[in-house]
């Protein structure tokens, strides 16, 4: 539940999945989840009453809109759940207004939403509700509070869905809150995927109207172009402004239009950023940021309910356009139409080729044993997910030490040193340099998980690069079969040793740990030294040893301090320490890592 799955929409194209491939089901649910929210747009603006022409274009505004066009590069669990937003609305529209509906009959519906939005994409969930929350304020101010007889009926409703709630959704929660592999901590950095003040009137790189000048405006905003969604283009913002002559006479308008306003905000994150630089002006953001669940929540993705809300200004804008003048109405519709031209997306939408290496459907089962502990190349991370296609091709014939997801550890697998120099120096013709340290710890992860064999598919850009560091690492050379290089490891046990836990490595002697690290010896023992130089402002760090949860040792550790401690074969160590700094909260240098003290491991 902490990671990206959509486990209702797997369900629902199962069909998909098994006859084609998890790339068409894939597929299917990017193409799909876009015409989908529109269509929901659609009927929901109809049930208020508004025309034909009104809800086709809030529905187009709404299902096309920068902040789904972006998600759709990669977050199907932020655009597939969309579709639900609108309907959400609708059933709290009228839980907390006009009541038509019986009780029991919206908070049924209701509970269904919520289940439904939790099966797809938690964090839309989540969203929902504290934008929901903002919604229902708003209401009880507009109506002057609220009658006692309107109170009865929310609370029925509400238990209503509650009961179904737990039913269907209290299993999935129970695990993830009380489960096995619980990530701690915060998992996004606070102040990075936010709206910039220029993303609302600067085109991203995915709109048609987008050229040199405004990626290079973009390009500067934090964050990246998946998260550059907030695009509203200078016709909708004049639109939406002239909707204020129309709030009087619809309190739904009214409603939209603070509604639009109090989203746009939040979006923006705890500080305000301009033109890619972060201020030091806080915004409303900064309260809720610092609350459990709600710090993991990244704002910018809060902009789809304000393209939500827009929609219905949008739809109610061109509602009233028979009262206009002629003149007016000439300018209405050349704005609408500018809006939609503005927002166009581009039309060689990015498209991303993956190949599938003969070896995974073919050799594979005739070489490796089923269920043999396998590390594919390029490492499965947020960057190359290549790896988890491979290993579904296979009918998951294997198990891998990898992948795109949160673990305990943060986003995929604790850092270590091979991977650290997998990924260095990729694209140099540098000679390679392989220290005793490296080749040690790469050793010793790859005895940690059990790895036995190691597969590099021939046809990235760096494999040759990658190939001679496993072959400097292995002392071996690879077998060439189906696009592949194999490395079959041997099954003597190897001498390294293994960190993990909250611990970034690199080619340096030192490398810092956070709140957590593990080390495990294999073969024979390592010595570990601890040091606090570069520690800021010389703060003491209390740090404790354990060994099989037994205390060894108890060090205080500042700037001058540098003690060292043995790991005996075959034994794994916690470092634990008790309090962490931010290094960007002293030097200004954009690194949000909770850091502690320094590690360096040797035999």
């Amino acid at each position: 539940m902490w990671n990206t799955s959509v486990p209702l929409a797997s369900i629902v194209l199962w069909p998909i999945t098994h006859f084609l491939g998890i790339l068409a089901s894939y597929n299917t649910l990017v193409i799909i989840s876009l015409p989908l929210s529109a269509i929901s747009m659609y009927f929901v603006l109809r049930m208020f009453s508004f025309g034909i022409v009104a809800s086709f274009a809030g529905g187009l505004l709404f299902g096309f809109n920068p902040y789904m066009i972006a998600q759709s590069l990669g977050h199907t669990q932020l655009t597939s759940p969309a579709f639900l937003i609108p309907n959400l609305f609708w059933i709290l529209w009228d839980l907390f207004g006009g009541q038509r509906r019986s009780s029991k009959f919206n908070g049924l519906l209701l509970g269904a939403v919520v289940v439904m939005m939790l099966l797809l994409g938690e964090e839309v969930m989540t969203t929902a509700a504290l934008i929901s929350m903002f919604g229902i304020i708003i209401t009880f101010i507009m109506n002057k509070g609220i009658h006692a007889v309107k109170v009865g009926y929310i609370v029925r409703s509400l238990l209503y869905s509650f009961g179904m709630i737990v039913i269907f959704s209290g299993v999935p929660l129970f695990t993830q809150f009380f489960g096995p592999s619980i990530p701690h901590g915060q998992l996004q950095p606070p102040n990075v995927y936010v709206t910039d003040l220029y993303n609302f009137i600067t085109p991203g790189p995915l709109q048609q109207l987008s050229n040199s000048g405004t990626n290079a405006i973009s390009n500067r905003f934090t964050g990246n172009e998946s998260e550059w969604n907030s695009y509203v283009s200078l016709p909708l913002i004049l639109i939406f402004l002239s909707s204020i002559f129309c709030l009087k006479k619809s309190i739904l308008l009214k409603f939209s239009f603070w509604m639009t306003f109090i989203v746009a905000v939040l979006s923006m994150g705890p500080f305000l950023h301009i033109d890619g630089t972060i201020t030091n002006i806080p915004l409303p953001w900064i309260l809720f940021g610092a609350l459990p669940l709600l710090n993991d929540i990244l704002p910018d993705r809060l902009s789809i309910y304000m393209f939500f809300f827009i929609a219905i200004i949008f739809a109610g804008f061109i509602k009233q356009i028979g009262n206009f003048t002629k003149v007016s109405q000439v300018l209405s519709i050349t704005s609408i139409l500018s809006t939609f031209i503005f927002l166009m997306p581009l039309i060689n939408f990015p498209v991303t080729t993956v190949l599938l290496p003969p070896f995974f459907t073919n050799e594979i089962k005739r070489i490796i044993p089923h269920n043999s502990t396998v590390m594919v190349l390029p490492f499965s991370t947020g960057a190359h997910a290549s790896a988890m296609y491979w290993q579904q091709a296979s009918g998951f014939w294997f198990k891998m030490p990898e992948g795109y997801a949160i673990s305990p550890n943060g986003f995929g697998p604790s850092d270590n040193a091979l991977l650290d120099v997998l990924n260095s120096n990729s694209n140099s013709n540098t000679a390679l340099k392989i220290t005793p340290n490296i080749r040690e710890e790469s050793l010793g992860y790859l005895d940690r998980f059990g790895i036995k064999y190691i597969v590099l598919a021939r046809h990235l850009s760096n494999s040759q690069y990658q190939e001679k560091v496993i072959s400097s690492i292995l002392n071996a050379n690879p077998i060439q079969t189906s696009g592949v290089d194999l490395w079959i490891i041997s099954a003597k046990k190897n001498i390294g040793y293994y960190i993990g836990g909250q611990y970034w490595a690199s080619e340096s002697e030192y490398n810092w740990m956070g709140k957590n690290a593990t080390i495990q010896a294999f073969g024979k023992a390592v010595t570990v030294r601890i040091a606090g130089f570069w520690r800021p402002l010389n703060i003491p760090v209390k740090v404790v040893i354990k060994e099989d949860n037994n205390i060894m040792r108890v060090f205080q550790i500042s700037t001058s301090t540098n003690v060292s401690f043995t790991v005996a074969s075959g034994k794994i160590v916690t470092i634990s320490a008790d309090s962490t700094f931010i290094p960007n909260n002293y030097i200004h240098n954009g690194d949000d890592r909770k850091l502690s003290v320094l590690l360096s491991v040797s035999h």
